[in-house]
């Protein structure tokens, strides 16, 4: 679940980015707010699946990122980029990541018996 908490201070931080870059909008506190409910419901076992809806926010900030008209972007869309890159390769990691896999749990479970 570290992949979660990661993604989670990465909504925090980009709430926080929101009052530090003059570029913030009420559609960027809205991606912070979606990324930290699909990370915080990712806790509930059934909906443990739900974190790769964190492709919706991440390619909303890509495309405010890389629809700015000229190449040199304010750093608050340079911000948007790196966060949604970050939460993309973060929203591939399963929320189970740090848990022996089945295999080894099955052999444990029968070698305690």
């Amino acid at each position: 679940m570290w992949a979660r908490i990661c993604e989670m201070i990465l909504g925090l931080w980009l709430i926080v980015s929101y009052f530090i870059f003059p570029t913030g909008s009420l559609h960027d506190l809205c991606a912070a707010i979606l990324i930290l409910l699909f990370a915080a419901l990712s806790y509930i076992p059934s909906l443990n699946k739900i974190h790769l809806l964190q492709v919706l926010p991440a390619a909303y900030l890509l495309s405010l990122g890389y629809s700015y008209p000229t190449p040199i972007l304010p750093f608050g869309l340079q911000n948007y980029i790196l966060i949604a890159l970050t939460l993309l390769m973060f929203a591939l990691i399963p929320s189970n990541a740090s848990d022996h896999p089945r295999p080894w749990k099955k052999f444990l479970k029968e070698r305690q018996k």
